[in-house]
């Protein structure tokens, strides 16, 4: 998942995992964001840092001790309750809900219109007059 701000990228999350189709074994989580960074040139019209957007200088010490105390207690909350109370919120941050949208996956490539995200988390793609719900991949922009 992406944060994109004016269309460029300002943070950005990778996962991995490792599971059984019962059970999930692990999962690791990579997180970025790019905070005071001076982006080269060629890159400025897809990506941007916070100090960019801001025009000062940010505190990375405390953004990430901040991330991490948010992180705990939604992952404490999700732990206990699933994705269920996330939904509404996720939705309703969606880059371009209800609008054509383009998947890569293991599968290969997926064209619908984004309709919404299940309890699982699964974003819901409709083509061809059918939902389908796909949890792994990337969103082609």
């Amino acid at each position: 998942n992406d944060l994109v701000v004016n269309s460029r990228k300002l943070a950005g999350i990778l996962t991995e995992m490792s599971g059984q189709m019962d059970r999930t074994e692990w999962v690791l989580l990579g997180v970025g964001l790019n905070v005071n960074n001076t982006l080269p040139r060629h890159l400025s019209h897809q990506a941007v840092s916070l100090s960019h957007l801001t025009g000062c200088p940010w505190p990375r010490a405390q953004i990430l001790n901040t991330f991490l105390r948010h992180f705990h207690r939604d992952y404490a909350r999700f732990l206990k309750e699933g994705f269920e109370p996330f939904k509404k919120s996720y939705w309703g941050h969606y880059f371009s809900p209800n609008k054509l949208t383009r998947l890569k996956t293991a599968q290969g490539s997926m064209t619908g219109i984004a309709r919404g995200v299940d309890a699982s988390g699964a974003i819901m793609i409709e083509s061809r007059r059918k939902i389908h719900l796909i949890s792994e991949g990337e969103i082609v922009l």
